[in-house]
């Protein structure tokens, strides 16, 4: 196309961007996002987005945050931008701006979904600070997606890491429907605070309900056996999970 007098519009440019992402093709990104700028296609929503995504996909998040910040007045970035970015911070390990933007979000007005709010809720957990997540968990029932499995499960493991064991319990106990995340949430937080019989027990009540308990389940009984010093049921689950 290079070669022809066919110029690459603003679709094209973005599809390249999501395949070199995809492949983690970090070389091929860079000279891609050079020719979006040589073009003059540097300021274009549908570029800049494919951008953001891209660089936090790759880790890269500072990068995309430069590109977010770049974008003009009037093209503001949507959801999948922003939690592009968000997710990107969160993974990345710097729950800080993961909190930061997503307050901006709330800001623009904008609804987060309950794969975003997740992240944002595991950026809290890695930092240990209840406050964001008591006020994360109050958007989420001002907006009514306390019912969303995903979004409960990741309550549970993010107050069971601030040390409030009980209300993570509380979130479990009053979800309508659970599936294997929620009590592998519950089993993981249960364990951390060594309590491996209630663990045991809530693995007792996966088998009832007929759920199958997948590897995290095991990782999280394991842990809850080397949490409470429990060697031989420890040796015990490790040798189901070799099976």
């Amino acid at each position: 196309m290079l070669r022809t007098e066919i110029k690459p519009d603003n679709f094209t440019y973005a599809c390249i961007i999501r395949a070199c992402s995809e492949s983690f093709y970090l070389e091929g990104l860079k000279l891609v996002h050079c020719g979006v700028t040589v073009s003059g296609l540097g300021l274009d929503s549908i570029c800049s987005s494919a951008l953001v995504t891209a660089y936090s996909k790759l880790g890269l998040v500072d990068e995309a945050s430069r590109v977010f910040y770049g974008i003009p007045q009037q093209d503001l970035p949507d959801l999948v931008t922003w939690s592009a970015l968000i997710t990107g911070y969160s993974q990345s390990g710097d729950c800080g701006k993961a909190l930061f933007f997503f307050k901006d979000l709330n800001m623009e007005g904008k609804k987060a979904d309950s794969i975003l709010i997740a992240s944002v809720l595991a950026a809290v957990a890695q930092i240990g600070n209840v406050g964001p997540g008591c006020e994360i968990h109050a958007y989420v029932l001002r907006h009514g997606l306390e019912s969303h499995v995903m979004i409960s499960s990741a309550l549970i493991v993010m107050y069971s890491k601030c040390s409030f064991l009980g209300m993570g319990t509380h979130v479990f106990e009053i979800m309508p429907e659970k599936n294997i995340i929620s009590y592998n949430s519950l089993i993981l937080g249960l364990g951390l605070h060594g309590l491996a019989s209630e663990a045991f027990r809530v693995f007792d009540e996966i088998l009832r309900n007929g759920l199958k308990p997948d590897e995290y389940t095991f990782t999280a009984l394991l842990g809850a056996c080397c949490h409470a010093g429990l060697v031989k049921d420890g040796r015990e689950i490790f040798r189901i999970m070799k099976d």
